[in-house]
């Protein structure tokens, strides 16, 4: 939870109701740092204070609702007026609820872990693929957008990956869908097992996958990858019936591309070029052919 108001009282008040309850709180006093730390913290709730020096929350509740990577980002509003007016103006700019001043303990946790619970609720339903258990691409898209952010402002490698599953459609029409969906299930286990946790693991449909790395390079990337295919050449080594291998392509910002749509042409253009070789390979996005690493 990321609380801003420029009264450290409150602040204090925020941190002794919420932290004992396992609530990681950071506070902010100064609203001009607002978007450094919304992007160095990614928060999963937004408390701003109704009225503040230089933005007030109304202010900073509007622009949220109007950025394409935070939009969606739960925000309560705390305001020490009651009148209708004053509500009708915190739901106008987008909030999702209020908390009246002086703030009392049973109103905030409850009014905090309802919105938490919530967002947990609608994550665990439109946020993750079903089938693997890894983040859709939806939700993919918007976290590596975050890291993308991070990675301009920090002047930090980012790697993108993508990862395509050879041969699952033979797998599907020799086995049936219940084989194939138990093999990109048990991918999907082994991608969540080995990345790191700040790593974005996601299936973006059918038998793509998408790996994006913050702080890594495009060849700390491949190296990465290529870990992953001996893991997953080795899981099934003793299955008679198929063969799992995968291709991938590793991309890395900006010198692959800007955004996510060029570092995806990039990583797709590296995967095409990995499956004309043979494929069970991971190639770096313009990457000569010394280059090839073949497992």
């Amino acid at each position: 939870v990321l609380a801003v108001d420029d009264d450290p009282l409150v602040l204090e008040s925020i941190i002794h109701f919420l932290q004992p309850l396992g609530v990681q709180i950071i506070t902010l006093e100064e609203p001009d740092q607002f978007w450094e730390q919304l992007e160095a913290t990614g928060p999963d709730l937004l408390i701003l204070d109704l009225d503040m020096p230089q933005f007030n929350g109304i202010e900073l509740c509007q622009v949220v609702r109007t950025d394409r990577i935070w939009h969606g980002l739960p925000i309560l509003l705390l305001c020490e007026h009651q009148d209708s007016e004053t509500i009708h103006r915190i739901y106008q700019a987008g909030a999702d609820d209020y908390i009246f001043k002086p703030i009392t303990k049973s109103e905030l946790v409850t009014r905090v872990f309802h919105r938490l619970e919530r967002t947990k609720l609608l994550r665990s339903l439109g946020e993750i693929d079903q089938l693997t258990g890894v983040a859709n691409r939806r939700q993919s898209t918007i976290e590596f957008n975050r890291l993308l952010h991070l990675s301009q402002r920090y002047h930090e490698p980012l790697c993108y990956a993508l990862l395509d599953l050879n041969n699952l459609k033979q797998v599907n029409e020799q086995y049936g869908h219940v084989m194939g969906d138990r093999i990109l299930k048990r991918l999907g286990q082994i991608l969540r097992q080995k990345f790191r946790s700040h790593d974005i693991v996601a299936r973006w449909g059918g038998k793509e996958f998408f790996i994006g790395m913050y702080g890594l390079n495009r060849q700390a990337g491949v190296r990465r990858l290529q870990e992953i295919l001996e893991t997953v050449s080795e899981e099934f080594d003793d299955c008679d019936l198929v063969q799992v291998t995968f291709s991938a392509g590793v991309a890395e910002y900006p010198s692959d591309g800007t955004d996510i749509e060029s570092l995806y042409r990039a990583a797709d253009e590296a995967i095409e070029r990995a499956k004309a070789i043979g494929q069970d390979c991971v190639l770096p996005a313009q990457s000569l052919a010394g280059n090839i690493s073949q497992l």
